[in-house]
């Protein structure tokens, strides 16, 4: 099954959160809670202040120059009313503020310095709706985590508001992008029985797919999406939905079927405008056509897909490196070895890559080119491949674990012994330098599931694998 499920963003403007449930067990007589009364709103509200103080200090300012004394306090009253008025959250303001003191000739009389009195208008935020700002702030950036943290310390001390149907939707829907997938699940199951006609629903029904493709529940993934597919007719969602679909296929051994759904998804995805959607369809059916095996045919169409995607949606730099991975097999397939290699450099002098991407793009290139060429070579080429920084640890350990899977694949391949001795000594030799040129923590995750099996399976100090092994555990990525 392709690890894509979180491939793909739904860009609507996330509100927040907050989703209340009850639950009876079967046989309990529930009995419904007295309603309490409605609450009386205030019309006018007023705050009575009495502050008496031993010095008047105004922006950092001792106005009486009280210096050290503490004798002749300052009174300061202050008043203020406020009137609700008839507009939502709209009220008028009145106030007025006093300095009362012996500290000086009395300007207005007795002892008052100073009357204050002011007169505004006032126009109440619910603090629902900011906080559900900010976290959409923060899901849209891919913040997620600090998204998620929001909404559920959000939910504790607001449960009402009027958005709880998107607020539910968005708080399941960021815990599916941490890949927290049972939580994901509850809430959205939850959010289906509150909310069964909400303008989410679409939404809903996609993510709650994406998250049974990643429970490993592609059955139960394909029924929403058709469900989706049905119900919610030229939805822009449903090129994404239909991409989906086509690896829900995938992972059910439906090549034919899969194939279809990523068609359908370029087909909706080119009428509705959807670049992104119709580039990723592109990209998907060069990977499954590439996968399908030697077939002239299979391979000439994944490729003719690939060009059609450089040509077509190429400037997109989010799906270049996804492209020129997928192509890969299909172009050394029909003879065109060089210009994998070449794409594939290409992309790597950008440098732009995340790491998955990048360590993506070195096993390709490392596949490509150990098609007709040695280990050995391909040894010396990486040793300064072009767009991987020298201080980049984790990358340069992927280029070293590339290297020695060619070793490993020559090693099992070679027809006479001598050849065979010498490549598993090359193994040998190249996960020791791994060993000791890094630090557990500068290396790739999967030079370190690789490095530690090695230990652990081929030398005589295997708990020596334990250091590497913990240091994946402690990953968030893997």
């Amino acid at each position: 099954m392709k690890n894509k499920y979180c491939k793909n963003q739904i860009n609507t403007s996330l509100i927040a959160l907050a989703l209340v449930t009850g639950t009876a067990f079967a046989g309990e007589e529930v009995k419904p809670a007295p309603m309490a009364p409605a609450p009386v709103e205030d019309v006018v509200s007023g705050v009575l202040s009495l502050n008496v103080n031993s010095h008047f200090i105004s922006y950092g300012n001792d106005v009486w120059k009280d210096g050290s004394s503490m004798s002749d306090p300052g009174f300061n009253p202050s008043l203020e009313y406020t009137f609700k008025l008839p507009a939502e959250g709209c009220s008028l303001i009145l106030g007025t503020w006093w300095d009362v003191n012996s500290k000086g000739a009395p300007s207005i009389g007795g002892d008052i310095q100073e009357i204050d009195v002011w007169a505004g208008f006032g126009y109440s935020i619910d603090k629902f709706s900011i906080t559900t700002t900010l976290a959409v702030s923060y899901y849209n950036t891919g913040a997620y985590d600090k998204a998620r943290e929001l909404l559920d310390r959000h939910v504790k001390l607001y449960q009402a508001g009027d958005r709880t149907a998107e607020v539910a939707f968005y708080q399941a829907s960021s815990a599916a992008r941490l890949g927290l997938w049972e939580v994901a699940a509850i809430g959205f199951d939850a959010f289906f029985a509150k909310y069964p006609a909400t303008p989410l629903l679409a939404a809903a029904l996609y993510e709650r797919a994406t998250v049974y493709l990643a429970s490993g529940q592609p059955e139960a993934a394909r029924g929403l999406i058709k469900r989706l597919i049905k119900e919610f007719p030229g939805q822009p969602l449903n090129a994404r939905a239909l991409n989906l679909l086509g690896d829900v296929e995938s992972a059910l051994g439906n090549p034919v079927e899969s194939e279809n759904a990523y068609l359908m998804a370029f087909k909706a995805a080119s009428a509705g405008g959807d670049r992104g959607s119709a580039g990723e369809s592109l990209c998907y059916l060069v990977e499954l056509l590439g996968n399908a095996g030697d077939a002239k045919k299979r391979m000439g169409d994944a490729t003719a897909h690939a060009n059609r995607c450089w040509k077509e949606y190429g400037g997109d730099s989010a799906l270049q490196t996804r492209v020129a991975v997928a192509q890969v097999k299909s172009f050394v397939s029909s003879g065109r070895r060089d210009d994998a290699l070449q794409r594939l450099r290409e992309i790597a002098a950008k440098g732009d890559g995340n790491p998955g991407q990048t360590g993506m793009l070195i096993d390709a290139y490392a596949y490509a080119f150990l098609w007709n060429q040695g280990p050995e070579e391909l040894e010396k080429q990486f040793e300064n491949f072009p767009g991987i920084d020298p201080a980049n640890k984790s990358a340069q350990s992927r280029l070293r674990l590339a290297v020695i899977g060619g070793y490993e694949k020559e090693a099992r391949e070679a027809k006479d012994d001598p050849r065979r001795t010498q490549m598993l000594d090359k193994v040998k030799a190249s996960y020791q330098k791994l060993k000791t040129d890094f630090v557990p923590g500068e290396l790739d995750s999967q030079a370190l599931v690789r490095l530690g099996d090695h230990l652990r399976l081929t030398t005589s100090t295997p708990r020596e694998a334990l250091v590497f092994y913990d240091e994946v555990f402690r990953r968030d990525d893997v």
